[in-house]
């Protein structure tokens, strides 16, 4: 809800008793592009990381082509992690990529954004 009390869009926590939980977050369209998405995946990382039974860390997927949410999870601390083929299957059976996104407990304790380690391999 916003500030005047309008229902503005919906959160559902997925696999929140698993040690690694993930989040879908749906803002109706009036309420896109005006800082909404951000203020709700803060909110779900404090929730989550404060929780009694210390979470590890929180998942998110999106399409690859879901910009908006791309950048509100980059903003939130959340770190591109994967490019998944053929990942994303639509309401119609048509298949897209997906993007993985995560945050971790030990960058949200410390405030600090830990990159991954890419092209490590020796080859």
């Amino acid at each position: 809800m916003n500030k005047d009390g309008e229902k503005i869009g919906l959160i559902i926590l997925d696999d929140i008793t698993d040690s690694i939980p993930l989040f879908d977050i749906r803002l109706a369209t009036k309420w896109r592009g005006k800082g909404y998405g951000t203020i709700a995946v803060n909110w779900i990382k404090d929730y989550i990381f404060n929780l009694p039974d210390k979470k590890i860390r929180i998942e998110a997927y999106t399409r690859y082509d879901n910009i908006p949410m791309r950048k509100t999870l980059a903003k939130s601390g959340f770190v591109k992690e994967g490019y998944l083929r053929d990942a994303w299957e639509n309401d119609d059976g048509s298949l897209m990529d997906a993007i993985i996104y995560a945050a971790t407990r030990s960058d949200w304790e410390q405030g600090i954004i830990t990159p991954i380690k890419l092209n490590e391999e020796p080859f």
